[in-house]
């Protein structure tokens, strides 16, 4: 009986030794946050640090971060700082896993602003070429914001109006020479920035 005790002490020992045990850490987001009406997150929300347990072969070999899901019960938040309870679904049996019982997070209440859309001009035009700025408009002239409250006031919008003449992009692409002196059309390119001011 001895022996028989001996020997299944020492097949543990050299199962271990062969197939360890070992730790991975996973930064996991959280999925689809849901905050009452009314009320938004202020940036994303904290990714969740989990640590997943299991034998070396297992976790090398196996196992398969998707198969982790974080949920946050963020139904009792209000605006300002809040401790939110999450849970970590775990879907493989041969692993276990040990994460964080609450996460903190900021929250405001939803505003909404109207704001003026504003023209950057950025570069100058070539030599010889000019803009007929009375005849600039932008389309619309405002633009709605909806995000946390406190940021609004922060808010800017800048439309940067890029002139380029069309004569220099397509001269590169080879579609027309130099010699030729076919000047196409100036095009507008314009990129759309929000900015804090």
């Amino acid at each position: 009986m001895l022996a028989i005790g001996f020997a299944a002490a020492l097949w543990s020992v050299v199962a271990y030794t062969s197939n360890p045990t070992e730790s991975k850490g996973f930064r996991l987001a959280i999925d689809h946050p849901t905050l009452p009406a009314g009320l938004v997150l202020v940036g994303d929300p904290p990714a969740v640090n989990v640590t997943v347990i299991g034998t070396a072969e297992e976790l090398q070999q196996r196992f398969d971060k998707s198969v982790l899901h974080v949920t946050g019960n963020f139904s009792r938040v209000k605006a300002g700082r809040n401790p939110v309870p999450i849970d970590v679904q775990n879907g493989d049996p041969n692993v276990k896993i040990v994460a964080p019982s609450s996460i903190q997070v900021t929250v405001d209440e939803l505003g909404s602003s109207t704001q003026t859309v504003a023209i950057n001009r950025i570069h100058a035009l070539p030599p010889g070429y000019h803009e007929q700025t009375n005849a600039t408009t932008m389309s619309p002239a405002t633009v709605r914001v909806d995000g946390p409250k406190s940021q609004l006031p922060g808010i800017h919008l800048n439309f940067l109006l890029i002139l380029v003449c069309a004569a220099l992009l397509t001269a590169v692409a080879g579609a027309i020479t130099t010699s030729s002196r076919s000047w196409l059309p100036l095009l507008p390119f314009v990129a759309w920035i929000p900015t804090m001011v």
